[in-house]
Protein backbone atom coordinates (compact mmCIF):
# COMPACT_ATOMS: atom_id res chain seq x y z
CA UNK A 1 0.00 0.00 0.00
CA UNK A 2 1.50 3.62 -1.25
CA UNK A 3 1.65 5.36 2.37
CA UNK A 4 4.74 7.83 1.79
CA UNK A 5 5.42 10.05 -1.10
CA UNK A 6 8.48 9.06 -2.26
CA UNK A 7 6.59 5.36 -2.40
CA UNK A 8 4.06 6.37 -4.85
CA UNK A 9 3.63 3.71 -7.46
CA UNK A 10 4.54 5.71 -11.11
CA UNK A 11 2.70 2.74 -13.19
CA UNK A 12 -0.43 2.88 -11.63
CA UNK A 13 -0.07 6.81 -12.20
CA UNK A 14 0.59 6.43 -15.50
CA UNK A 15 -2.48 3.80 -15.74
CA UNK A 16 -4.43 6.77 -14.49
CA UNK A 17 -3.59 9.24 -16.39
CA UNK A 18 -4.57 7.08 -19.26
CA UNK A 19 -7.62 5.82 -18.12
CA UNK A 20 -7.17 2.27 -17.82
CA UNK A 21 -7.12 1.61 -14.03
CA UNK A 22 -9.94 -0.61 -12.83
CA UNK A 23 -11.56 -0.37 -9.45
CA UNK A 24 -8.94 -1.95 -7.26
CA UNK A 25 -5.65 0.52 -8.53
CA UNK A 26 -8.48 3.49 -8.83
CA UNK A 27 -8.89 2.84 -4.85
CA UNK A 28 -5.36 2.38 -4.26
CA UNK A 29 -4.39 5.51 -6.31
CA UNK A 30 -7.08 7.17 -4.12
CA UNK A 31 -5.20 6.46 -1.10
CA UNK A 32 -2.03 7.32 -1.55
CA UNK A 33 -3.08 10.98 -2.71
CA UNK A 34 -5.48 11.31 -0.10
CA UNK A 35 -2.44 10.47 2.78
CA UNK A 36 -0.87 14.27 2.67
CA UNK A 37 -1.74 17.36 0.79
CA UNK A 38 1.61 17.19 -0.05
CA UNK A 39 0.22 13.61 -2.57
CA UNK A 40 -2.20 15.91 -3.64
CA UNK A 41 -0.71 18.79 -4.48
CA UNK A 42 1.74 16.76 -6.98
CA UNK A 43 -0.90 14.47 -8.41
CA UNK A 44 -3.00 17.56 -9.14
CA UNK A 45 0.35 19.14 -10.78
CA UNK A 46 0.67 15.80 -12.84
CA UNK A 47 -2.89 15.60 -13.84
CA UNK A 48 -3.27 19.13 -15.12
CA UNK A 49 0.24 18.56 -17.43
CA UNK A 50 -0.98 14.79 -18.77
CA UNK A 51 -4.22 16.84 -19.66
CA UNK A 52 -2.45 20.05 -21.90
CA UNK A 53 -0.13 17.93 -22.98
CA UNK A 54 -2.63 16.06 -24.49
CA UNK A 55 -4.08 19.29 -26.40
CA UNK A 56 -0.56 19.70 -27.92
CA UNK A 57 0.06 19.25 -31.60
CA UNK A 58 3.87 19.72 -31.90
CA UNK A 59 4.42 15.91 -32.73
CA UNK A 60 7.45 14.66 -34.90
CA UNK A 61 9.08 18.25 -34.64
CA UNK A 62 11.36 17.43 -31.32
CA UNK A 63 14.55 14.72 -31.61
CA UNK A 64 12.90 12.47 -28.53
CA UNK A 65 16.30 10.77 -27.61
CA UNK A 66 18.32 13.98 -27.88
CA UNK A 67 15.92 15.35 -25.62
CA UNK A 68 15.45 13.14 -23.15
CA UNK A 69 18.16 13.84 -20.96
CA UNK A 70 16.86 17.66 -20.68
CA UNK A 71 13.54 16.27 -19.90
CA UNK A 72 15.39 14.55 -16.95
CA UNK A 73 17.09 17.13 -15.53
CA UNK A 74 13.89 19.85 -15.49
CA UNK A 75 11.69 17.24 -13.43
CA UNK A 76 14.65 16.87 -10.93
CA UNK A 77 15.19 20.68 -10.63
CA UNK A 78 11.25 21.19 -10.07
CA UNK A 79 10.94 18.45 -7.42
CA UNK A 80 14.57 16.93 -6.72
CA UNK A 81 13.13 14.56 -4.10
CA UNK A 82 12.18 12.75 -7.48
CA UNK A 83 14.62 11.53 -8.23
CA UNK A 84 14.62 9.69 -11.85
CA UNK A 85 15.01 6.06 -10.50
CA UNK A 86 14.79 2.98 -12.77
CA UNK A 87 10.51 2.70 -11.82
CA UNK A 88 10.23 6.34 -12.20
CA UNK A 89 12.29 6.06 -15.94
CA UNK A 90 9.69 3.31 -16.80
CA UNK A 91 6.90 5.55 -16.34
CA UNK A 92 7.75 8.53 -18.15
CA UNK A 93 9.55 7.16 -20.71
CA UNK A 94 6.83 4.09 -21.59
CA UNK A 95 3.84 6.42 -21.09
CA UNK A 96 4.38 9.81 -21.68
CA UNK A 97 7.13 9.12 -24.40
CA UNK A 98 5.38 6.27 -26.44
CA UNK A 99 1.57 7.82 -26.05
CA UNK A 100 2.93 11.57 -26.91
CA UNK A 101 6.02 11.47 -27.49
CA UNK A 102 7.79 14.80 -28.80
CA UNK A 103 4.49 16.90 -27.30
CA UNK A 104 5.75 15.98 -24.23
CA UNK A 105 8.98 17.28 -24.26
CA UNK A 106 8.10 19.76 -26.45
CA UNK A 107 6.09 21.37 -23.79
CA UNK A 108 8.90 20.98 -21.44
CA UNK A 109 11.26 22.53 -23.36
CA UNK A 110 9.24 25.54 -24.41
CA UNK A 111 7.72 26.11 -21.24
CA UNK A 112 11.28 25.59 -19.33
CA UNK A 113 9.90 23.39 -16.63
CA UNK A 114 7.78 26.75 -15.99
CA UNK A 115 4.52 24.23 -16.37
CA UNK A 116 5.00 22.47 -13.01
CA UNK A 117 5.66 25.74 -11.64
CA UNK A 118 2.68 27.41 -12.09
CA UNK A 119 1.00 24.98 -10.60
CA UNK A 120 2.51 25.12 -7.10
CA UNK A 121 0.52 27.38 -5.64
CA UNK A 122 -0.66 27.37 -1.79
CA UNK A 123 -4.11 25.99 -1.57
CA UNK A 124 -5.79 26.77 1.76
CA UNK A 125 -7.25 24.19 3.72
CA UNK A 126 -11.42 24.35 2.71
CA UNK A 127 -10.65 25.42 -1.28
CA UNK A 128 -12.05 22.73 -3.29
CA UNK A 129 -9.52 21.90 -5.86
CA UNK A 130 -11.63 20.84 -9.23
CA UNK A 131 -9.98 18.18 -11.71
CA UNK A 132 -10.44 17.64 -15.55
CA UNK A 133 -10.59 14.78 -17.38
CA UNK A 134 -10.62 14.67 -21.06
CA UNK A 135 -11.00 11.97 -23.73
CA UNK A 136 -10.32 12.81 -27.44
CA UNK A 137 -11.83 11.49 -30.17
CA UNK A 138 -11.73 8.25 -31.14
CA UNK A 139 -11.22 7.06 -27.93
CA UNK A 140 -12.87 6.02 -24.41
CA UNK A 141 -11.78 6.07 -20.97
CA UNK A 142 -13.19 4.47 -17.30
CA UNK A 143 -12.33 6.51 -13.72
CA UNK A 144 -13.60 6.19 -10.55
CA UNK A 145 -14.57 8.86 -8.33
CA UNK A 146 -13.36 9.83 -4.73
CA UNK A 147 -16.98 8.62 -3.41
CA UNK A 148 -16.62 5.24 -5.23
CA UNK A 149 -18.87 6.32 -8.07
CA UNK A 150 -17.66 4.93 -11.78
CA UNK A 151 -17.64 7.07 -14.66
CA UNK A 152 -17.15 6.14 -17.89
CA UNK A 153 -16.59 9.26 -20.44
CA UNK A 154 -17.30 8.50 -24.48
CA UNK A 155 -14.62 10.11 -27.01
CA UNK A 156 -14.84 13.37 -27.27
CA UNK A 157 -15.81 14.25 -24.00
CA UNK A 158 -14.81 16.02 -20.98
CA UNK A 159 -15.48 15.53 -16.84
CA UNK A 160 -15.02 18.47 -14.40
CA UNK A 161 -14.68 17.05 -10.73
CA UNK A 162 -13.38 17.32 -7.33
CA UNK A 163 -10.53 15.08 -5.87
CA UNK A 164 -12.57 14.65 -2.81
CA UNK A 165 -16.49 15.26 -2.22
CA UNK A 166 -16.76 18.04 1.33
CA UNK A 167 -19.78 19.75 0.07
CA UNK A 168 -22.73 18.94 0.90
CA UNK A 169 -23.64 17.49 -2.40
CA UNK A 170 -21.12 15.77 -5.02
CA UNK A 171 -21.01 18.04 -8.45
CA UNK A 172 -19.25 17.33 -11.39
CA UNK A 173 -19.76 18.81 -14.81
CA UNK A 174 -19.74 17.37 -17.85
CA UNK A 175 -19.38 17.73 -21.93
CA UNK A 176 -20.25 15.04 -24.38
CA UNK A 177 -21.53 11.27 -23.19
CA UNK A 178 -20.72 9.93 -19.68
CA UNK A 179 -22.69 6.72 -18.26
CA UNK A 180 -22.30 6.87 -14.36
CA UNK A 181 -22.66 4.03 -11.29
CA UNK A 182 -23.32 6.43 -9.08
CA UNK A 183 -22.01 5.14 -4.97
CA UNK A 184 -25.30 5.66 -2.67
CA UNK A 185 -25.37 8.02 -0.27
CA UNK A 186 -28.78 9.88 0.72
CA UNK A 187 -27.48 12.73 2.39
CA UNK A 188 -25.37 13.70 -0.32
CA UNK A 189 -27.17 13.80 -3.83
CA UNK A 190 -24.63 13.39 -6.99
CA UNK A 191 -25.33 16.33 -9.62
CA UNK A 192 -23.86 16.15 -13.06
CA UNK A 193 -24.05 19.94 -14.46
CA UNK A 194 -24.60 19.99 -18.23
CA UNK A 195 -24.28 22.32 -21.19
CA UNK A 196 -28.28 22.78 -20.08
CA UNK A 197 -28.81 20.20 -17.47
CA UNK A 198 -28.82 19.47 -13.99
CA UNK A 199 -29.36 15.81 -13.08
CA UNK A 200 -29.69 14.74 -9.73
CA UNK A 201 -29.32 11.14 -8.15
CA UNK A 202 -29.01 9.46 -4.98
CA UNK A 203 -27.62 6.19 -6.16
CA UNK A 204 -27.88 5.10 -9.41
CA UNK A 205 -27.16 4.26 -13.18
CA UNK A 206 -27.77 6.69 -16.11
CA UNK A 207 -26.35 7.78 -19.40
CA UNK A 208 -25.83 12.03 -20.12
CA UNK A 209 -25.19 13.00 -23.78
CA UNK A 210 -24.41 16.91 -23.87
CA UNK A 211 -22.01 17.98 -27.21
CA UNK A 212 -21.48 21.09 -27.61
CA UNK A 213 -22.23 20.64 -31.62
CA UNK A 214 -25.81 19.10 -31.07
CA UNK A 215 -28.54 21.36 -29.72
CA UNK A 216 -30.16 18.92 -27.10
CA UNK A 217 -28.82 17.13 -23.74
CA UNK A 218 -30.22 13.71 -23.06
CA UNK A 219 -30.38 11.79 -19.94
CA UNK A 220 -31.55 7.77 -20.24
CA UNK A 221 -31.98 6.15 -16.55
CA UNK A 222 -31.43 2.45 -16.27
CA UNK A 223 -31.76 2.14 -12.61
CA UNK A 224 -32.69 3.89 -9.54
CA UNK A 225 -34.43 7.20 -10.00
CA UNK A 226 -33.12 10.52 -10.93
CA UNK A 227 -34.95 14.16 -10.97
CA UNK A 228 -33.81 16.25 -14.29
CA UNK A 229 -34.24 20.06 -14.93
CA UNK A 230 -32.93 23.06 -17.15
CA UNK A 231 -30.25 25.05 -16.11
CA UNK A 232 -31.92 28.19 -14.52
CA UNK A 233 -35.39 26.70 -14.66
CA UNK A 234 -37.65 25.52 -12.09
CA UNK A 235 -39.27 22.56 -14.31
CA UNK A 236 -38.24 19.48 -12.43
CA UNK A 237 -38.92 16.03 -14.06
CA UNK A 238 -38.66 12.51 -12.53
CA UNK A 239 -37.66 10.37 -14.40
CA UNK A 240 -38.51 6.68 -14.67
CA UNK A 241 -35.91 3.31 -15.45
CA UNK A 242 -35.76 2.22 -18.76
CA UNK A 243 -36.55 6.01 -19.97
CA UNK A 244 -34.90 8.70 -22.18
CA UNK A 245 -35.69 11.97 -22.05
CA UNK A 246 -34.30 14.93 -24.06
CA UNK A 247 -33.75 19.01 -23.80
CA UNK A 248 -34.06 21.33 -26.82
CA UNK A 249 -30.79 23.13 -24.99
CA UNK A 250 -31.94 26.74 -26.34
CA UNK A 251 -35.65 26.54 -25.83
CA UNK A 252 -35.50 24.51 -22.19
CA UNK A 253 -38.29 22.21 -23.48
CA UNK A 254 -37.95 18.79 -22.97
CA UNK A 255 -39.58 15.48 -25.08
CA UNK A 256 -41.89 13.20 -23.69
CA UNK A 257 -39.96 10.28 -21.93
CA UNK A 258 -39.18 7.15 -24.24
CA UNK A 259 -38.82 3.62 -23.55
CA UNK A 260 -35.14 2.66 -24.10
CA UNK A 261 -33.35 -0.68 -25.23
CA UNK A 262 -30.00 -0.71 -22.20
CA UNK A 263 -28.03 -2.39 -24.49
CA UNK A 264 -28.15 0.43 -27.25
CA UNK A 265 -28.10 3.13 -24.67
CA UNK A 266 -24.68 1.79 -23.54
CA UNK A 267 -23.29 0.10 -26.52
CA UNK A 268 -20.51 2.99 -26.80
CA UNK A 269 -18.79 1.41 -23.88
CA UNK A 270 -17.96 -1.32 -25.54
CA UNK A 271 -16.99 0.49 -28.63
CA UNK A 272 -20.03 -0.70 -30.54
CA UNK A 273 -22.50 1.93 -32.31
CA UNK A 274 -26.29 1.01 -32.00
CA UNK A 275 -28.43 2.87 -34.42
CA UNK A 276 -32.01 2.62 -34.24
CA UNK A 277 -33.91 4.59 -36.70
CA UNK A 278 -31.47 7.53 -37.05
CA UNK A 279 -30.97 9.78 -39.82
CA UNK A 280 -27.91 10.14 -41.31
CA UNK A 281 -27.38 13.50 -39.51
CA UNK A 282 -27.55 12.61 -36.44
CA UNK A 283 -24.92 9.17 -37.53
CA UNK A 284 -22.43 11.51 -38.55
CA UNK A 285 -21.71 12.74 -35.65
CA UNK A 286 -21.38 9.72 -33.84
CA UNK A 287 -18.85 8.21 -36.74
CA UNK A 288 -16.84 11.56 -36.22
CA UNK A 289 -16.61 11.05 -32.67
CA UNK A 290 -16.14 7.21 -33.11
CA UNK A 291 -13.05 7.27 -35.77
CA UNK A 292 -11.85 10.74 -34.67
CA UNK A 293 -12.44 11.79 -38.32
CA UNK A 294 -14.87 14.84 -39.71
CA UNK A 295 -17.43 14.13 -41.82
CA UNK A 296 -18.98 16.60 -44.31
CA UNK A 297 -22.52 15.80 -46.17
CA UNK A 298 -23.02 18.34 -49.25
CA UNK A 299 -26.80 16.82 -49.79
CA UNK A 300 -29.09 17.69 -46.98
CA UNK A 301 -31.98 15.34 -48.28
CA UNK A 302 -29.30 12.63 -47.23
CA UNK A 303 -28.82 14.16 -43.49
CA UNK A 304 -32.29 13.09 -43.70
CA UNK A 305 -32.17 9.25 -44.47
CA UNK A 306 -32.85 7.17 -42.04
CA UNK A 307 -31.08 3.92 -40.91
CA UNK A 308 -30.88 1.16 -38.56
CA UNK A 309 -27.99 -1.34 -37.42
CA UNK A 310 -25.12 -2.13 -35.29
CA UNK A 311 -21.41 -1.44 -35.71
CA UNK A 312 -18.86 -3.47 -33.71
CA UNK A 313 -15.06 -3.64 -35.04
CA UNK A 314 -15.82 -2.03 -38.26
CA UNK A 315 -13.68 0.21 -39.93
CA UNK A 316 -14.90 3.80 -41.02
CA UNK A 317 -15.00 2.84 -44.51
CA UNK A 318 -17.18 -0.24 -43.78
CA UNK A 319 -19.57 1.39 -41.96
CA UNK A 320 -20.05 4.04 -44.63
CA UNK A 321 -20.15 1.32 -47.04
CA UNK A 322 -22.97 -0.33 -45.01
CA UNK A 323 -25.06 2.57 -44.68
CA UNK A 324 -24.37 2.91 -48.11
CA UNK A 325 -26.32 -0.16 -49.20
CA UNK A 326 -29.81 1.06 -48.47
CA UNK A 327 -29.35 4.65 -49.17
CA UNK A 328 -27.73 6.46 -52.73
CA UNK A 329 -24.65 8.27 -51.78
CA UNK A 330 -21.02 8.43 -52.85
CA UNK A 331 -17.96 9.43 -50.58
CA UNK A 332 -14.70 10.12 -50.37
CA UNK A 333 -12.07 9.73 -47.48
CA UNK A 334 -9.04 12.11 -47.91
CA UNK A 335 -6.58 11.93 -44.36
CA UNK A 336 -9.50 12.79 -41.61
CA UNK A 337 -11.92 14.35 -43.42
CA UNK A 338 -14.75 11.95 -44.87
CA UNK A 339 -17.33 13.57 -47.68
CA UNK A 340 -20.75 12.77 -48.50
CA UNK A 341 -22.49 13.63 -51.61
Amino acid sequence: MMKEKTDIDWDLVAKHLVGETDCTEATLLAEWINSSESNRRYFADLERWWQQVGQLTLYNKIDVAADWQKVKRQLQSYRPEYRITPSRRTFFKHYFLSKVAAAVIAMLLISGGVYFGLQNRKITPHETVFHQMIVPSGQRSQMVLADGTSVWLNSGSSLTFPMSFDSDCRLVKLEGEAYFEVTADEKKPFIVKTLGLEVKVYGTSFNVMSYSNDPFDEVTLLNGLVSVSGIGSKQEIILQPGRKISCMRNEQRFSDPVTVVEEAAIAWREGKLVFDDLPFGEIAKKLERQYGVTIHITDKKIEQIHYRGVFRKETLEQAIKAIQLTSKFNYKIEENVVTIY
